[in-house]
């Protein structure tokens, strides 16, 4: 009877109270106490039944997490085990590792975040100088730009296959999921005519083709870009067209320049002449958090507004100049993956320059950018109009640079000269550095490709 106090105080010895991880145990699982086991993924004495030891329904560590590749492994505050792909990259120099996000370029931190937001599918119109009642949220550029961006975001976005869908405002659009954004159909942003596409309003000067003045014959200067838009033809002199802009990078957003108004027959201060040329195609950023899937039949066309023929010639008034052509815009991709498989097409292309008038014959527009690789053409001559406009550009100096303008002998004074060519828009793509685009579709200009930025 003495013993029993004694034998309880034994038992007691061999059940302390070491809490869940006392000490390592090696190679010899012997060494832990009673009521612990080892756990041989780390050699550590784990208490049975706790939420990380080896007899737990998850069997794990919680608070950890390890990458192998893109997938990381670990186990929650809670004590549960988990498994996740992560598309934009698995880091294992934090503790305990984790997965990337896209941080896309020019958009607040945090922009891949999911929200309230749902998912849409988008077709037919969205107008971001009325950004809020579209659906959508102005956001500054990151770097200072003054020209805000409207942001339309969800967990998935579509634009379905045969469908357009189609942007205009005063502002450059950002469409961006955290889930997946899926382009099937066309996301139309291009100038048309002596309208641009979305912020191209905001630019105001840069870029623009310098316009001729009043009852002269001259043309209107290109919009520039990707390069120098086309000069405007006159006699004896030209009238430059805009220079080149932005960078290669999209950052900021910047949508096409306007090309110069030719020369007006009417006499100042009683004119109605024109004050610019072709609109610029608009500025576009797309952004697939998680994905961003690219249909065969899919067209995203940001190019730039042919631009008008020369007015007639008023009574004793010279005839007028045709105008120039808007340049292409700009349009930025960002997503971990990005395929352009054959048939789809993305183009930002310049438009071409419209005709001279001749005495009271109006000159010929020049055509829009086209979707494809062929340059717009500028506005034709005959014999009743005046000089030919020149064509829009769709690449650099050395690959399908704009053209100028006809410029006409100085003898010729009852014929209007040709508007410049608008310049080439920029293309980009973004994607995780170790899995480079694939670009199988028709791009043109041809696009820069870069790396995303990540974020945790």
């Amino acid at each position: 009877m003495r013993a029993l106090p004694l034998l309880a105080l034994v038992a007691a010895c061999f059940n302390p109270n070491l809490g869940d991880t006392p000490f390592k145990c090696g190679a010899s699982p012997e060494v832990c106490p009673p009521g612990y086991t080892c756990r041989t993924s780390d050699d550590v004495c784990v208490l049975k039944g706790s939420s990380g030891g080896p007899d737990s329904p998850t069997g794990c560590t919680p608070n950890t997490a390890t990458c192998s590749g893109d997938l990381l492994s670990g186990c929650d505050g809670s004590g549960q085990a988990f498994q996740t792909t992560c598309v934009a990259g698995c880091d294992g120099t934090v503790s305990p590792s984790a997965c990337y996000v896209l941080a896309p370029q020019n958009l607040p931190s945090g922009a891949c975040t999911r929200g309230t937001e749902k998912s849409k599918t988008l077709s037919k119109t969205l107008d971001t100088t009325d950004c809020v009642a579209s659906g959508g949220v102005v956001a500054p550029q990151a770097g200072g730009s003054a020209i805000d961006l409207c942001v339309f975001k969800g967990i998935d976005l579509t634009v379905a296959a045969g469908t357009t869908l189609t942007i205009s405002g005063s502002r450059p659009a950002v469409l961006i999921a955290t889930g997946k954004l899926e382009i099937d159909g066309t996301i139309d942003v291009a100038g048309r005519g002596d309208s641009g596409g979305p912020g191209a309003s905001a630019l105001r000067t840069l870029g623009k083709g310098a316009s001729a003045g009043s009852n002269v014959i001259a043309g209107g200067g290109g919009a520039g870009h990707l390069t120098d838009g086309g000069a405007g033809g006159a006699s004896p002199d030209l009238h430059s067209g805009g220079a080149a802009y932005g960078n290669d990078a999209i950052s900021p957003v910047l949508p096409g320049a306007y090309g110069g108004a030719g020369g007006t027959p009417c006499i100042a201060p009683v004119c109605n002449g024109r004050s610019s040329g072709g609109g610029g195609g608009g500025g576009l950023e797309l952004v697939g958090c998680n994905q961003l899937v690219i249909g065969a039949g899919a067209i995203i066309d940001a190019s730039g507004g042919g631009g008008d023929g020369g007015q007639p010639q008023g009574e004793g008034l010279a005839p007028g100049g045709g105008d120039g052509g808007g340049s292409g815009g700009s349009v930025l991709l960002e997503a971990p993956v990005i395929t352009v498989p054959v048939g789809a097409s993305i183009v930002a292309n310049g438009g071409g320059g419209g005709s001279g008038a001749l005495l009271n014959n109006a000159g010929e527009a020049g055509s829009d950018g086209l979707v494809g690789t062929k340059a717009a053409p500028g506005g034709k001559t005959s014999t009743q109009l005046g000089g030919a406009g020149g064509n829009g550009g769709t690449g650099t100096s050395v690959d399908r640079a704009p053209t100028d303008g006809a410029t006409l002998p100085v003898t010729t004074s009852a014929a209007g000269a040709g508007g410049g060519g608008g310049a080439a828009g920029k293309i980009r793509i973004n994607t995780r550095s170790d899995k480079p685009p694939a670009l199988n579709g028709l791009i043109s200009p041809a696009t820069s490709t870069g790396a995303i930025d990540r974020a945790h």
